[in-house]
């Protein structure tokens, strides 16, 4: 059986998430079991949507960029209007096609009221979101025609509890 792509880059999000939490329970949210639809429920407490891209943009040789997409239904999972601190959570697996560790990949975890200035309400239709690192920096997350350039820590997912 050959390794799909989500199941590579949604196993080094939930990786680090189990490592930090020996009593940890997770449970997977199928929406539609045929798209690999990625939601995850934590502890009871939080839902994580995770995302990834393994095509980034070479950025003047000094770092890469990516762009991820939420789809229509997506958004009303997410349902921006309820968001609060123990909301859905969304990682982007920030990756390439060669894991050669050069430093230039990894998972930008963006929190609900982040999520909230950076989309748009549900119903909307799908959104784009693109996320910048260069080394030794912190991410830079951005969405298409709305909101302001959010800076996530790269540690933030080795921190979230």
């Amino acid at each position: 059986m050959t390794i799909k792509d989500f199941e590579l880059f949604h196993g080094a999000v939930l990786t680090r998430i189990a490592r930090q939490n020996k009593d940890l329970t997770l449970r997977m949210i199928e929406t539609q079991p045929s798209s690999a639809w990625g939601l995850y429920r934590v502890d009871d407490k939080a839902n994580l949507l995770i995302k990834h891209s393994k095509s980034p943009e070479r950025l003047n040789g000094h770092g890469r960029k990516w762009p991820f997409t939420i789809s229509e239904n997506q958004m009303e999972q997410l349902d921006l209007g309820q968001m609060n601190s123990s909301g859905t959570h969304v990682a982007l697996v920030c990756g390439d096609d060669r894991l050669d560790g050069d430093g230039l990949t990894g998972v930008c975890l963006l929190d609900p009221g982040q999520l909230a200035k950076l989309l748009r309400a549900s119903g909307a239709g799908q959104q784009g979101i693109s996320v910048s690192l260069r080394k030794r920096k912190s991410f830079r997350v951005w969405s298409h025609g709305h909101g302001a350039e959010i800076v996530v820590p790269r540690n933030r997912l080795e921190k979230w509890a």
